[in-house]
């Protein structure tokens, strides 16, 4: 059920009823504040580009908000 719960993006909890939420919760999230410094492959990352990547999951957020509203007006 691991595998067709992944394939789904969804859990098996959801899958077997137990819960009606079909998004399965992050255990562990990053906060994109300016306090830790970040590397990727040992390299810094400067603060534009998280600034840029901040941008991109604001834009996602208020997109699949939307998109979820728009479907509960149907």
């Amino acid at each position: 059920m691991n595998a067709v719960a992944k394939v789904l993006h969804t859990s098996t909890d959801y899958l077997s009823g137990r819960t009606d939420d079909p998004n399965p919760h992050q255990k562990e999230t990053v906060a994109l504040d300016h306090e830790v410094p970040y590397s990727y492959h040992g390299y810094h990352v400067p603060e534009e580009y998280l600034n840029m990547v901040r941008e991109l999951m604001e834009k996602d957020i208020r997109e699949r908000r939307a998109r979820k509203n728009d479907r509960g007006q149907q």
